[in-house]
């Protein structure tokens, strides 16, 4: 398919020889597989630099420029947060296996706590000491 583009005169390309854009066999493909390349490139670059100079770097940064510094945070933030809830996912059942359990939990706790407020792990009443009620 690209063997047929024709090469534009001279004239036409301001003295330089050029062949019409050629298309890709995935055009969605190329793009992303740049970016991504160029990405993990520009990431492995700062970790280098910052193994580098260290934290200290960083620290000069947000003292001497803090919209630069904000500006760098945002950087490395994900352009979107997740919006999922786990629960969602959860079917009826599993969700009241789940309540359950913390219900469970949650009374297990406070006797615990109960236990340790009369004075002993065991809820036995120490020595000479009456049980609150």
């Amino acid at each position: 398919m690209t063997a047929d583009l024709p090469v534009l005169p001279a004239s036409e390309s301001n003295g330089i020889l050029a062949t019409a854009p050629r298309e890709s066999a995935l055009p969605s493909e190329r793009p992303r597989r740049a970016q991504a390349r160029l990405a993990a490139g520009f990431v492995n670059a700062v970790m280098r630099d910052f193994e580098t100079h260290g934290a200290g770097t960083v620290a000069t940064l947000r003292s001497e420029s803090p919209a630069n510094y904000l500006r760098l945070v945002a950087s490395l933030l994900p352009k979107e947060l997740p919006d999922e809830d786990p629960l969602d996912e959860l079917s009826d059942d599993e969700l009241r296996e789940a309540l359950r359990t913390l219900r469970a939990l949650s009374a297990e706790a406070r006797a615990r706590s109960l236990r340790e407020a009369q004075g002993s792990p065991d809820g036995a009443p120490e020595r000479g000491l009456s049980p609150l009620r």
